[in-house]
């Protein structure tokens, strides 16, 4: 995946502070393990994302 791909996981996440997403919410590749969630405009870690079953949205 290249840097501004947009992505959707097939299984909810939920991230330290409670913020949790749906099979709908939409991620944009930033780097290695790092996104932007497309909505919220929020920046998270996910370490290893590539191994966990996404698609290209």
């Amino acid at each position: 995946m290249q840097r501004g791909s947009r992505i959707r996981f097939s299984t909810p996440l939920t991230f330290s502070g409670g913020f949790r997403t749906s099979e709908d919410t939409v991620f944009e590749v930033l780097r290695r393990d790092e996104l932007r969630v497309v909505d919220a405009g929020m920046r998270v870690r996910i370490p290893r994302w590539r191994s966990r079953d996404f698609i290209v949205a």
